[in-house]
């Protein structure tokens, strides 16, 4: 084979190979030949969400502000306001309890404490007594005649009065009577609102 037969099959040869060198580094990867998509578009009749109250704080004093909101200290729930319920004298003058003397006496004088029927002049364990000052309905001095009287109710009027309330064993539980201070039993206005307050406290 001469040298210019060499020469041509060599240039033939770095021919085929520069063409398939440039067919093979390029071709477009497909990351390149991947098209930018359109711009995702938001249909007229979808509205965004409103945003311009998101961050609104509450001022003092509006509702759901915390100067509005009563807790209690060192923890996050609320603390009720709980007002005396108002006491109605009943029709009762006693009152029975299923607790020993001496049990009775202590529940008792927790039942007065708490519902400020009047007001504890003293307390005795040892007779099983509470003394309490109070008012009472009594009534008034009547100038009326006799025909003002036969068809007008009677006047009533409010007097400081003193009650002793006495806890004594009754079969196999107690019972709680009211008296005067000369000791007999009582059953004036005074006396009935205290057995009433009892018997809201102690069943």
């Amino acid at each position: 084979m001469s040298i210019r037969t060499t020469l041509r099959f060599a240039v033939l040869a770095v021919a085929v190979m520069a063409a398939a060198g440039c067919s093979l580094f390029g071709k477009e990867s497909s990351y390149e030949q991947a098209k930018e998509a359109r711009p995702l578009e938001v249909p007229p009749d979808l509205d965004a969400p409103a945003t311009t109250g998101a961050l609104s704080i509450p001022t003092p004093g509006e509702p759901g502000s915390a100067e509005t909101e009563p807790y209690a200290e060192g923890g996050g729930e609320a603390v009720p306001s709980e007002a005396p319920a108002e006491i109605v004298a009943g029709s009762e003058s006693t009152l029975a309890l299923t607790d020993s003397p001496s049990g009775a006496w202590r529940r008792v004088g927790l039942a007065l404490e708490r519902s400020e029927v009047g007001e504890i002049a003293s307390r005795d364990e040892t007779t099983a007594t509470f003394t309490l000052n109070g008012t009472s309905q009594v009534a008034a001095k009547d100038d009326r005649g006799f025909f003002k009287k036969l068809f007008t109710s009677e006047k009533s009027e409010s007097a400081a009065v003193t009650r002793v309330v006495r806890i004594r064993a009754d079969g196999a539980g107690s019972r709680v009577t009211v008296e005067d201070e000369q000791g007999q039993p009582a059953s004036d206005e005074f006396a009935r609102r205290i057995i009433s307050a009892l018997k809201q406290r102690l069943g």
